[in-house]
């Protein structure tokens, strides 16, 4: 199974404004698709280790505000188009916990606070849109819980079921 740990974000009118008016070629995420991945897993066997792990976290409940535009690896050759995730340093706290209780699995990449909202087959220039978009406010979210996820790749984008939730206190 393919697994991932990430905090779910609910859809709000200004993320959904946004992708609807999104004139660029490329798969806009499906809203009930939306998180913000606190660490990658990958392949294993079983999940009850990590589950088992992650079940020893105590977090308090924090806010996390989605704002401005970016874009991976960069603004002028975009291959995913993303929300910033800013929180006072909670979500990189939290992160750091995960990565801590999982620690015999290996980062694939430094934690980065994002909500990827479309991916381009081609790099393209975004800097015009996300210029068009410094400083918006997407809407500010109460993290209460994050979850373990097994993510499905298909054809017609990936399909991913929670296994378990850890309510933040």
């Amino acid at each position: 199974m393919r697994l991932f740990i990430g905090i779910p974000i609910p859809e709000t009118p200004k993320i959904m404004e946004l992708i609807e008016n999104l004139q660029i070629k490329g798969k806009k995420v499906k809203a009930e698709n939306f998180h913000i991945t606190l660490k990658f897993i990958g392949e294993l066997k079983s999940s009850k280790e990590v589950q088992d792990n992650l079940r020893g976290i105590n977090y308090s409940k924090f806010s996390l505000a989605l704002q401005e535009l970016d874009a991976f690896p960069n603004s002028k050759k975009a291959r995913v188009l993303f929300i910033k995730g800013y929180s006072n340093g909670h979500l990189e706290e939290l992160a750091k916990m995960v990565h801590d209780a999982t620690r015999s699995i290996k980062l694939d990449h430094p934690f980065q606070p994002h909500l990827t909202i479309m991916r381009l087959r081609e790099p393209a220039d975004l800097s015009n849109i996300i210029e068009e978009y410094k400083g918006v406010n997407f809407g500010t979210i109460e993290v209460t819980k994050f979850s373990l996820y097994e993510s499905k790749l298909t054809p017609d984008g990936p399909i991913y079921r929670v296994i378990e939730d850890y309510q933040l206190i």
